[in-house]
C-alpha cells in the first residue's frame, strides 16, 4: 500500500506542476455569502415555486442522499471543484474511491458497520419529511381539514425541530467515526490525499470501487460512499466549508431537486446544468403577473432573519463537531439542542414558502398553468409513488396531517365560550408529539402522561402560559428504560380551575 501511494503521489505532483504551469485548474468561489445573496435566494425560491406548482408528492419527496447530516464540507467541495465538474454524477464516486484507497481494511469495515447501523436512521429522516410535504400539497390543492384555512406555523416549526434533532444524532455519530479515521491517517495517506486535493475531480485518478459490496444493499453502499466523500471534504476543509450550503438546501420540500436531477438519474457522467435554477426561476417569474411575482420575490425578505440565524446555528454546530478532530470535549446535548433550533428555523422558512406558493397557485389562470407545465419540461420523466432519497418507492401510507393546520375558527369559539381544550398531534405518536391547548385566560398549566394503571409516566412541570393557543413539544426519547412503551395513555392537562384529558396512543 505505502509503495503504491508513494508512486501515485509522485505522478500527482508532476500533474500538479504541469497544471499550474498551463493554468488548467482555476477555482470557483462559491461562498455562504453568495448563497445568502438576495439574487441567489430570489432565483432559488422562484425555482422552488415552479417545481411545487407543477409537481406532485413524488417529485417533492426526492432529495439527494447528501442533504442529510451535511456538516462536513462536501457541498463546498462540489461547488468549488477546481475543474468545474462538481455536479457530474460521478463526482462523489471519484472522490470517495480516492479516499477509500488510503484506508486500511479495518477502517473500511468501520464505515460498513456504521452504514448498517445508520441506514434505518437515514431512512427514518427521509420518511419523516413526508408529513410536511403532504401538508404543503394539501394547502396548495385546498384539501384542508374541516374549518381550517391555513398551516399552523407552531406545529410546522415543532415538527421540523424533531426532524432536525434526528439529523443532529446522525451527524454526531458520523463525526465520531470520521475524526477517528482522519486522526489515524499515516503520513503516506495524508500525502496522497493532499496531492489529490489540489487536482480537482477532472484530474483525479478514476479508481475502481475500493470496497467489497458483497453483503451490502444499495442503501448501505450509498451510505459508505457518502461517508468517504464526507471524510475527504472534512479532511481538506475547515469550518467555513462545513457551514456552506447551496441555496436549494433549506426549505427542500418543494420538488426543485427532482427537476434538476431527474435527467441525471441512472445516467453516468451526466453533468447537471448549474444555471438551471437561475434560468428556471427567472422564466417562472416572467409567467406570473406582478402581484403573483411579488408574492414569490417577497419571500426573500420574509425569510431573511430566519435564514441568517440558521447559518449562525450551522456555524455553531460545525465548530462543535470539529472538536472531535482535535480531541476537545464535545457537548453533544448542545449540538442536539442547536439542531432543534436549526429545524425550527428551516420549518418557518418552509411554512412561508408553502403559504405563499399556495396563494399564487389559487390565482393562476389556465393559460399560466399550461406555460408553467411547458417550462417544467419533464414529460419524459414521470414521477409516481414517492422517493426514498433518490430511490423510487411506492406511495407510502401517511399519517393524518391535520395537526399541521391551524384551527383558527374552532380555537376562537372555544376561547369565547371559556372552554379549556387540549389536542395531541400526531396521535398515534412514536418519538414526538405536539401538545396543543387553548386557555380562556392566562394561568399555570401542568401536564401529565398517565398509563392505564393510573401511574404518572411523564410529568411536565407547571408553568405560566398566556391566554389563547399554546403548545408544548414532548419527545418520547432517551434510553429504552425512560421511553414510554407502546400502548394507550392519557394526556392530563391541569390548570388551577380545570382538568381536561386526551387519550394518547404510543406506537413502535
Amino acid at each position: 500500500m505505502k509503495r503504491s501511494l508513494f508512486v501515485l503521489s509522485r505522478q500527482f505532483l508532476l500533474v500538479v506542476f504541469l497544471l499550474s504551469c498551463f493554468g488548467k485548474t482555476s477555482g470557483q468561489n462559491f461562498t455562504i455569502q453568495q448563497t445568502l445573496s438576495d439574487g441567489a435566494q430570489r432565483n432559488t425560491i422562484a425555482f422552488d415555486g415552479l417545481a411545487f406548482l407543477t409537481g406532485n408528492f413524488c417529485a417533492c419527496s426526492f432529495i439527494p442522499p447528501g442533504k442529510v447530516a451535511d456538516f462536513f464540507g462536501f457541498q463546498y467541495l462540489r461547488d468549488n471543484d477546481l475543474t468545474h465538474i462538481g455536479h457530474n454524477t460521478d463526482f462523489n464516486t471519484v472522490i470517495a474511491n480516492n479516499l477509500l484507497y488510503v484506508l486500511t481494511e479495518t477502517q473500511k469495515d468501520e464505515l460498513i458497520a456504521m452504514a448498517r447501523q445508520q441506514v434505518p436512521l437515514i431512512n427514518e429522516y427521509a420518511v419523516d419529511r413526508f408529513p410536511l410535504i403532504d401538508a404543503f400539497i394539501r394547502l396548495r390543492d385546498h384539501n384542508l381539514p374541516a374549518g381550517r384555512t391555513q398551516l399552523d406555523s407552531s406545529a410546522i416549526k415543532a415538527y421540523s425541530a424533531s426532524l432536525y434533532k434526528l439529523d443532529g444524532r446522525i451527524s454526531l455519530q458520523r463525526a465520531r467515526l470520521y475524526s477517528g479515521i482522519i486522526t489515524s491517517l499515516d503520513a503516506s495517506a495524508r500525502h496522497y490525499l493532499d496531492s489529490v486535493a489540489v487536482l480537482g475531480m477532472g484530474n483525479m485518478p478514476v479508481l475502481p470501487d475500493q470496497i467489497d459490496k458483497t453483503g451490502l444493499n444499495n442503501s448501505e453502499f450509498v451510505a459508505v460512499m457518502s461517508y468517504a466523500g464526507d471524510i475527504f471534504s472534512w479532511y481538506v476543509g475547515n469550518v467555513e466549508s462545513d457551514v456552506y450550503f447551496c441555496p436549494e438546501r433549506q426549505g427542500d420540500y418543494f420538488g426543485g431537486f427532482y427537476i434538476k436531477d431527474a435527467p441525471a438519474m441512472g445516467n453516468p457522467g451526466y453533468s447537471i446544468d448549474t444555471s438551471l435554477t437561475q434560468n428556471g426561476g427567472l422564466h417562472f417569474l416572467d409567467i406570473l403577473n406582478p402581484t403573483q411575482a411579488a408574492k414569490v420575490t417577497g419571500l426573500v425578505n420574509i425569510q431573511k432573519d430566519a435564514l441568517y440565524s440558521l447559518v449562525n446555528r450551522r456555524e455553531d454546530i460545525s465548530t462543535l463537531l470539529r472538536g472531535y478532530l482535535n480531541n476537545s470535549p464535545v457537548d453533544t446535548n448542545l449540538i442536539l439542542s442547536l439542531s432543534e433550533t436549526y429545524g425550527r428555523l428551516d420549518g418557518i422558512i418552509s411554512y412561508h414558502y408553502a403559504s405563499s406558493f399556495a396563494e399564487v397557485n389559487s390565482t393562476l389562470s389556465a393559460e399560466q398553468k399550461v406555460e408553467l407545465d411547458s417550462l417544467r419540461n419533464l414529460d419524459d420523466f414521470p414521477c409516481n409513488g414517492a422517493y426514498l432519497y433518490s430511490d423510487p418507492i411506492g406511495m407510502p401510507n401517511l399519517e393524518n396531517t391535520d395537526f399541521l393546520f391551524l384551527d383558527g375558527i374552532g380555537i376562537s369559539d372555544q376561547i369565547m365560550q371559556g372552554e379549556l381544550n387540549v389536542q395531541v398531534f400526531p396521535n398515534p405518536a412514536r418519538d414526538y408529539s405536539l401538545i396543543c391547548f387553548t386557555l380562556p385566560q392566562a394561568g399555570s398549566v401542568m401536564i401529565r402522561i398517565i398509563d392505564v394503571s393510573g401511574t404518572v409516566a411523564i410529568e411536565i412541570p407547571r408553568m405560566e402560559y398566556p391566554s389563547g393557543r399554546n403548545s408544548i413539544e414532548w419527545f418520547n426519547s432517551g434510553t429504552s428504560e425512560n421511553r414510554l412503551k407502546p400502548g394507550i395513555y392519557v394526556c392530563k392537562l391541569i390548570t388551577s380551575e380545570q382538568v381536561v384529558c386526551k387519550p394518547v396512543i404510543i406506537i413502535n
